[in-house]
C-alpha cells in the first residue's frame, strides 16, 4: 500500500493507492481458464481411448450419448483412470449423479493396486449432497471437498441428475477447486503434514501424498455421469 499527497483547495489530503494481491494459484486458473483453446480433451466423447479400468470390474463403464456413464452396480469401490501420468495441471470436468449417489475425482494416483485413493491420493468428492443418506455429512465429506481432508468452502451441488462443473488445479503442493463457478477450495498440502485418524484407521497427511500420477474416476456402487473432460499441464 502507497500514500500519495495531494492537493483540493487549500487542504491537503492523502489518497491511498492500493496494489491487490493475487494468489499465485488463484491466478494460474485464471489464466487457464481464459486460455480454453489450451486445454486438451483427455475423453473423445465415443470411446474409452486414453482410460484403463484400475481396479474393479470393467462391464460397469461405459459410453452413452458422448458421456462417460458408470453403471455403479453396487460395486464398492473401484476406479477408471487415464493412461498418462500428471503433474501440475488444470483439469476440468462436468458431472452428475443419482440421488444418494457417491463418487470421486482422483488425482495424482500413484501406481500401486494396493492404495486407496481416497486416502493414499488426492479424492475430490462427488456426492448427493441432498439426499437422505447423506445429510448429516461432515464438511469434509460433502461434494466440493478434499475427501477426509478438507472441507469446501460453500456448498455449491446444483442436485440430483443436473449437471456440476469443476475446475481444479494441482500446482505443487497447492490444490484449488472452482466448483459451478466459485472458488471453494484454496489448500496448501504443507500445511496438512501430520497423520490422522479416519474410520479408526491412521491415514496419510496430504503433504506425504503423490506430486504425480494418473487422474480417475470414481465408482461407489452409484450411477454417476462425466463429460467435458479437459486438462492443461501447467509448470
Amino acid at each position: 500500500m502507497q500514500y500519495v499527497s495531494g492537493i483540493t483547495g487549500s487542504n491537503k489530503i492523502r489518497l491511498k493507492q492500493c496494489y491487490p494481491v493475487i494468489s499465485p494459484v488463484f491466478l494460474s486458473v485464471f489464466l487457464a481458464c481464459s486460455s480454453g483453446s489450451q486445454f486438451t480433451p483427455i475423453f473423445d466423447g465415443s470411446t474409452l481411448n486414453g482410460w484403463e479400468v484400475k481396479s474393479g470390474p470393467e462391464n460397469i463403464w461405459q459410453v452413452e450419448n458422448g458421456v462417460i456413464a458408470c453403471e455403479g452396480g453396487g460395486y464398492p469401490i473401484g476406479w477408471l483412470g487415464t493412461v498418462k501420468k500428471y503433474r501440475n495441471f488444470v483439469f476440468t470436468c462436468e458431472w452428475k449423479i443419482v440421488e444418494n449417489g457417491n463418487s470421486g475425482v482422483f488425482l495424482r494416483v500413484a501406481d500401486d493396486t494396493e492404495q486407496n485413493p481416497a486416502y493414499d491420493s488426492i479424492e475430490i468428492q462427488v456426492c448427493d449432497d441432498d439426499g437422505s443418506e447423506y445429510k448429516n455429512l461432515e464438511p469434509k465429506e460433502i461434494s466440493g471437498a478434499i475427501y477426509a481432508v478438507a472441507g469446501a468452502k460453500k456448498r455449491m451441488y446444483n442436485g440430483t441428475n443436473r449437471w456440476n462443473k469443476y475446475v481444479i488445479t494441482c500446482s505443487g503442493p497447492h490444490i484449488t477447486l472452482e466448483y459451478n463457478g466459485e472458488l471453494v477450495l484454496d489448500v496448501d498440502a504443507r500445511q496438512h503434514y501430520k497423520p490422522f485418524t479416519w474410520f479408526n484407521r491412521e491415514r496419510r497427511p496430504l503433504m506425504q501424498r503423490p506430486r504425480e500420477g494418473y487422474i480417475a474416476l470414481q465408482t461407489h456402487g452409484s450411477k454417476v455421469w462425466f463429460r467435458n473432460i479437459r486438462i492443461r499441464e501447467i509448470e
